[in-house]
């Protein structure tokens, strides 16, 4: 646990100093993540059950918290974790946070673990290359407002948290909710869809589309995070000062607590 800790917290104060990132990606790598996985199963829904509190005691925003939740935790994996073909097995999320490289499948389990603890739905799916038979694994996450404010919000957090504006978000609809884009591994932000178009998303005269869905995954948060989800007026907004900011009692500080006394009931 301490290493994990201390792991995480500098991850997350290399994306609050809005570092920039330590790798690259230059080439299109392919990985062959399968339909007989079950990916769900390294979706574990109480390991990171704080991470919404050590994030707010470093980012502040006028939006909705929903917002900096998905903002901070994509830019924290896609920034912060390197590309490499890591083979047939998928490793934990804690075991990727000492990693800190993996393939698409490895990238995917990891942020899907974190918008799980954040309080946030995931669908996991594996969409087949346009040219070959290569497929890619992604997470797409569900936000809690309709598409136009949602995305309204979503880039405006993105401005005041990193200073930077995304561009055009993608999302999907599912059962009625909107699903964005979230891949750790080819989007710059959430909602971003250029570095898949063309090889697992193709233009239609509508907008766009999956090339093919080999097989989907859906992931209920089942969390008590939802009140940080709640559409406020930004008025009433969270909005920290710079001290407010300081860390406090973090995340990996009480995650070690939570372990100790597992381990000391054993």
């Amino acid at each position: 646990m301490p290493n994990d800790r201390r792991k995480l917290t500098q991850l997350l104060d290399n994306v609050d100093n809005n570092r920039p990132s330590s790798h690259r990606r230059t080439n299109r790598e392919t990985n062959e993540p399968s339909t007989m996985k079950d990916y769900t199963r390294k979706i574990r829904k109480g390991e990171y059950q704080y991470i919404t509190e050590d994030i707010d005691n470093r980012f502040s925003t006028t939006q909705p918290n929903w917002t900096k939740y998905v903002a901070v935790l994509h830019k924290l994996v896609a920034d912060e974790v390197d590309y490499h073909r890591s083979g047939s097995s998928v490793p934990l999320a804690s075991e990727m946070l000492d990693r800190l490289s993996g393939d698409c499948e490895d990238q995917t389990v990891l942020l899907s673990n974190l918008f799980v603890a954040a309080g946030f739905d995931v669908r996991i799916i594996l969409v087949e290359h346009m040219g070959d038979k290569n497929c890619h694994l992604l997470p797409q996450v569900r936000i809690p407002e309709d598409t136009d404010t949602g995305t309204d919000r979503l880039r405006e957090a993105y401005d005041e948290l990193f200073g930077w504006r995304p561009g055009k978000m993608a999302w999907t609809r599912i059962n009625g909710d909107p699903y964005l884009i979230a891949d750790a591994e080819w989007s710059s932000y959430v909602g971003d869809r250029s570095s898949l178009t063309g090889d697992y998303i193709k233009e239609t005269s509508s907008g766009w589309s999956w090339h093919n869905i080999m097989e989907k995954w859906m992931v209920d948060s089942k969390t008590s995070h939802s009140q940080g989800f709640s559409v406020q007026k930004k008025k009433t907004a969270s909005s920290k000062s710079s001290s407010s900011r300081r860390r406090k009692k973090g995340f990996f500080d009480q995650l070690d607590e939570v372990a100790d006394a597992i381990a000391e009931s054993m």
